[in-house]
């Protein structure tokens, strides 16, 4: 063999490809890239949603003004707004012994509906278990709301984007960390925004 051809077989061996461990570790770093894309774009998507539930709730708190301006009081009762009549909102949420769900108010909605379409009000992630309508509350037992006030007694019920509420994730929402009557915070609970303030 001389020079000239041990001098190709060399540069053919070198042009060969990349060595298994090269593409793995390429692979691997795709990998770690897209998770943190991922991540961040659910991130991004959650604050999203958390943005329009604070845009509902200032829609809801806008109509139930007017409706009081309009009418001297509050609505009365408690129901999912824009619920289909019969039919129960937040199904698997246990608000009292032997109750599960809350049920859909048709006449609520009727008091509200001259201003504010109710039909279009639903949480931006409703194929969670919980927390698919917003709950609108007016002097209610406690398994509803589980807030103890006689001035501030008309409110939103709502989930934040986890799904499990906290005192923090409340607040950032503008709303207050509330659970089920008679069952220790920690239980199902959610966000209360109060309306009538």
């Amino acid at each position: 063999m001389n020079k000239h051809t041990h001098h190709v077989h060399t540069l053919k061996n070198k042009t060969q490809g990349f060595t298994l461990i090269e593409l793995l570790v390429v692979i691997a770093i795709i990998g770690i890239l897209s998770s943190v894309v991922i991540a961040s774009l659910n991130s991004v998507r959650g604050k999203a949603n958390d943005a329009r539930r604070i845009s509902d709730i200032r829609q809801i708190k806008a109509a139930v003004n007017s409706y009081a301006n309009d009418n001297g009081s509050y609505p009365s009762g408690v129901g999912c707004i824009g619920q289909a009549s019969g039919t129960k909102c937040w199904n698997g949420y246990t608000l009292n012994a032997g109750g599960s769900g809350i049920d859909a108010n048709p006449t609520l909605d009727a008091k509200l509906s001259p201003y504010l379409n109710v039909s279009l009000l639903s949480d931006p992630k409703p194929n969670r278990s919980v927390g698919d309508r917003y709950v609108y509350a007016f002097n209610s037992p406690p398994e509803v709301g589980c807030v103890a006030s006689t001035t501030r007694r008309t409110y939103v019920a709502f989930m934040p984007e986890s799904g499990v509420a906290n005192s923090v994730s409340c607040s950032k929402l503008g709303g207050y960390y509330a659970c089920c009557g008679g069952i220790a915070c920690g239980s199902p609970n959610f966000c209360v925004a109060f309306l009538d303030d």
